[in-house]
């Protein structure tokens, strides 16, 4: 039997209230929710369904969660570095990635103030943090749930090897290493068919040392799961998951005996 692959031209329509959308969106990448049924997300916007195996398809849009509120404003360029969208089983995964400036805990409120020494005039230097967000749905619900939040101080770095690799790491005040010397990006949700909120991200130093890593985070349990160096040399190209590894756990087949008996 010769296997081949073929083409069949689909012809739709536009659910009402899909009509307004679709006509604006620009995919970025394509995923599939179930079978026949394929979405195409534009990260931006929202995602494009439809089921191309009926004989009168459908199309209607799933508008992704708000931006959080640091993305809201300024030029937009790519979304790879800040979200994600993939799909296991029917169940949809949103995750995003903010930077913000780290609130000043010794900052006073300038109305409280009646003496400004010389350092209170100086310019500080901002720090700039990161936190990170899940949300879930399944394509035939109409809302999101929220997963895990996780800022990047609480993240904590357990394991001695994973401090090894990331000398970069410096502890907090109770002495534990978390990832607030990091900057996250470039986010993608694993293929767990449940809400697992295990992220796989890029990670750099604020240091300015040009290394990175690409890290594994679980944002309920905010730990580092694991990490490997990874350099950029000035390029990195957006992620993909993908289920073809759990396809190459093939238990090798037992060998025939072919030595004679007694």
């Amino acid at each position: 039997m010769t296997w081949a692959w073929s083409v069949k031209e689909v012809e739709g329509d536009v659910s009402p209230g899909a009509r307004a959308e679709v006509s604006h969106i620009i995919a970025s990448k394509v995923i599939l929710l179930g079978e026949g049924t394929v979405g195409w997300v534009d990260l931006w916007r929202g995602i494009v369904v439809c089921n191309v195996l009926e004989e009168m398809p459908m199309l209607w849009f799933i508008p992704l969660p708000p931006l959080m509120p640091g993305h809201r404003e300024g030029p937009k360029s790519s979304p790879w570095p800040i979200r994600n969208v993939s799909c296991s089983d029917g169940l949809i995964k949103y995750v995003e990635i903010e930077k913000h400036q780290r609130h000043d805990p010794d900052e006073r409120p300038f109305d409280d103030i009646d003496t400004l020494y010389e350092a209170d005039c100086l310019k500080k230097h901002k720090v700039m943090g990161w936190k990170a967000m899940t949300w879930y749905r399944r394509f035939s619900c109409d809302r999101w749930s929220k997963g895990s939040v996780a800022y990047d101080k609480e993240i904590s770095v357990d394991q001695p090897m994973h401090s090894v690799l990331m000398p970069e790491l410096t502890d907090d005040n109770a002495g534990e290493l978390t990832l607030e010397d990091m900057l996250a990006s470039y986010p993608v949700s694993s293929l767990a068919d449940h809400c697992d909120d295990v992220v796989y991200m890029l990670c750099e130093s604020k240091s300015g040392s040009k290394k990175s890593w690409l890290i594994t985070v679980d944002l309920k349990k905010k730990i580092l799961v694991e990490l490997a160096p990874f350099p950029l040399e000035g390029y990195y190209s957006p992620a993909h998951p993908s289920e073809l590894s759990n396809y190459l756990n093939v238990t090798p087949a037992e060998e025939e005996d072919t030595s004679e008996g007694p």
